[in-house]
């Protein structure tokens, strides 16, 4: 396993952003107009539940759910073979990151799902402490007022944990997308793989999310337009960070499968 060097990640991403950045812009562009309508439509069937809709609507409401999913998957995967091949020395091309290739989109979605399941299972003794919380949260979101939450020494040290539980996951799984796709050890194997190349190198990896998470403010702040390009420059950064980790290539032809 290599050593991470933040600022050579930092660069080696921006250079392979500047490779195609036509088509990342175009692409990461497209992706969230495509989630557009299924927000808007995801957000009016839970207003219909809401109001007691018919039973179709939870049916309707899973379906939104798991095409905004496939969209997010399928995101993932077309900036991360473009970022590959931009490492590579090539030039990827709007063709290349809008391929479809349903076998790695597998691997993402199980590792993916198997990551939220273990979240799940490691935060649910919590449950009963921290629900008061969420819920209060919840309220002070739709009534657009100043939240007061009813936090206890006991629910302060449980979200405590709860955040240092996530924090920890969150960065230890920096590269699931990566070794999903690139390696695709199997969905255990996968979040295996994550721990035992990032956990040597934690803290670096935490820097390095803390300047992707600045990036992406900062396209926020420009007129949300700079989203469009903060996204792909920031996966190309992650690419190239696993890259320096992992010492490996793409395994499984990932990214020779589009030609």
């Amino acid at each position: 396993m290599g050593e991470l060097r933040v600022g050579q990640a930092m660069r080696e991403g921006w250079m392979a952003f500047r490779q195609a950045p036509v088509s990342f812009v175009a692409f990461s562009l497209l992706v969230a107009l495509l989630q557009l309508p299924i927000n808007v439509l995801q957000d009016n069937v839970s207003v219909a539940r809401s109001q007691g809709a018919a039973p179709s609507a939870l049916l309707l409401s899973l379906l939104l759910s798991l095409l905004a999913t496939l969209v997010n998957l399928w995101g993932i995967a077309g900036l991360v073979r473009g970022a590959w091949i931009a490492l590579e020395g090539g030039r990827p091309r709007l063709g290349n990151l809008l391929h479809w290739d349903g076998a790695a989109l597998w691997r993402l979605l199980l590792a993916t799902l198997l990551l939220a399941l273990l979240l799940a299972l490691l935060l649910l003794p919590f449950g009963p402490v921290l629900q008061p919380i969420v819920t209060a949260l919840e309220e002070a979101a739709a009534s657009r007022l100043p939240a007061t939450l009813p936090v206890t020494p006991l629910g302060a040290a449980a979200l405590a944990i709860g955040l240092g539980v996530g924090l920890y996951l969150a960065v230890n799984q920096s590269f699931l997308g990566q070794i999903a796709l690139l390696e695709g050890p199997g969905p255990w194997r996968t979040l295996l793989r994550g721990r035992e190349v990032v956990d040597p190198q934690w803290a670096q990896v935490l820097l390095l999310h803390l300047l992707q998470a600045l990036l992406i403010l900062i396209g926020v702040l420009a007129c949300l337009v700079g989203v469009f390009v903060a996204l792909p420059v920031v996966s190309c950064i992650s690419t190239a960070a696993w890259r320096q980790l992992a010492g490996g290539g793409d395994r499984l032809g990932f990214t020779r499968q589009t030609g």
